[in-house]
């Protein structure tokens, strides 16, 4: 299991404050880096250390989840309790939302919205957990 370290949540406003202008670059400030940003702020453990700077662009994202994660997100959050009702999230949960048909990683910023980057463009945006949760997975360090 994968565990909160003290000091979580001024990291993770930290990061938020980070995120909120930065522009969308693939492998370096795209929505599966910031979920495993938020995860690494709230336990300190960066579980994707060995992928980061290994994809540049779409394909090469999907190609390297493919052949580590039989192309599933959700295999990089071993190690966390799965949330099993969204409307029990929490600060610090990282996750995934389905919008149009496509997948996207995020994380809890605060106990009512989930944050993930905008894919065109760059920055954060939220949405109310409420509203998304019938496309909401999350997960949580204990």
């Amino acid at each position: 299991m994968i565990y909160k370290k003290q000091g979580w949540e001024v990291r993770l406003d930290a990061l938020i404050n980070e995120y909120y202008f930065t522009p969308f670059v693939w492998g370096e400030n795209d929505c599966f880096i910031f979920a495993h940003d938020i995860l690494k702020a709230v336990s300190g453990v960066d579980v994707i250390a060995p992928y980061r700077g290994q994809y540049k662009d779409e394909e090469s994202a999907r190609a390297l989840l493919e052949k580590h994660a039989g192309g599933k997100y959700e295999a990089s959050f071993s190690g966390l309790e799965r949330v099993e009702n969204p409307a029990f999230a929490q600060r610090g949960d990282v996750g995934i939302i389905e919008i149009e048909g496509k997948e996207y990683c995020g994380g809890i910023g605060t106990n009512a919205r989930f944050f993930m980057i905008r894919p065109l463009g760059g920055g954060l945006m939220s949405l109310s957990v409420k509203a998304a949760s019938k496309k909401l997975r999350l997960w949580r360090a204990i």
